[in-house]
């Protein structure tokens, strides 16, 4: 069992140092297109706790405000700006793609439906999006995002499984998962766009996370100014208000979760939220 312990977590080193190493390819992108990125979600309580990876976590997480998320997709999608060995998945290079945020992959661009079940390495970089001021307009803003992008799962997704209980949410959820999936996509712009009407860009969020609300709703003043900590190493850009995104997504982020609750994003245990 020993020997079987100790290959897993060299497997999972491996697997650690690629994701560092396209994290490093990010940052250089970044700085020579004069784009902002942050470390965020475990990624950025990795560096504030472990100067580095959480020993358990298997995935990278950063996030650039919208107008600079924007800019990096576009430039993925219209030029070569990282080595051939990865790729920037985006519903702009892979039309099967599903979600709202990108990911930053290694390997040769496969369609999404082909990833489904591998235990490979990525990186999520979450475009960071005015959220509504009113407490009400933005825990509806979060439930008619993840509705619709369960409905985009549904067809992107084999064995998609729903898990809404209330009424009107199934029968939203039956009708709406019908509708041709470019629709789908059409009605997820709608439906930001309506909804950072109502903001007056005093928060932000990332509708995308797995925190939902309120865990992923920040102040933007946190964002005001970069700063800075090290990980594995490696100097990278956090934002200046970080213990409060930390406090607000974690709570008491300095205390690691129990030994039985340590899984990665990767294991079966962690598809509906686990220790971090």
């Amino acid at each position: 069992m020993e020997i079987e312990g100790n290959s897993r977590d060299s497997a999972l080193r491996a697997l650690q140092l690629e994701e560092l190493a396209g994290l490093l390819e990010i940052r250089r992108v970044c700085r020579e297109n004069g784009l902002r990125y942050y470390l965020t979600g475990g990624t950025l309580l990795g560096a504030v706790r472990h100067r580095g990876f959480i020993p358990w976590d298997d995935d990278m997480d950063i996030a650039m405000p919208r107008e600079d998320y924007d800019r990096f997709c576009r430039l993925c999608e219209r030029e070569r700006v990282f080595p051939p060995e990865y790729y920037v998945q985006t519903t702009g290079t892979d039309r099967t793609y599903p979600h709202c945020f990108a990911k930053l992959r290694h390997g040769p661009l496969q369609p999404y439906a082909l990833q489904m079940g591998k235990d490979d390495g990525f990186i999520d970089i979450f475009p960071l999006d005015p959220c509504p001021d009113s407490r009400r307009a933005a825990v509806l803003y979060f439930a008619a995002m993840r509705l619709v992008n369960n409905c985009i799962l549904f067809h992107t997704e084999e064995g998609f499984v729903c898990g809404y209980k209330r009424r009107y949410m199934l029968a939203l959820w039956r009708v709406l998962r019908h509708l041709p999936l470019k629709w789908l996509f059409a009605v997820r712009n709608g439906v930001f766009r309506l909804f950072a009407r109502l903001s007056s860009g005093k928060h932000v969020c990332n509708v995308g996370g797995r925190y939902g609300y309120p865990g992923e709703v920040c102040e933007a003043a946190w964002f005001a100014r970069p700063s800075e900590l090290e990980f594995e190493g490696h100097r990278f850009s956090v934002p200046s208000g970080w213990d409060g995104l930390l406090t607000n997504m974690f709570g008491d982020y300095m205390t690691p979760p129990p030994v039985e609750e340590r899984q990665g994003h990767l294991s079966d245990k962690d598809k509906t939220g686990g220790g971090i």
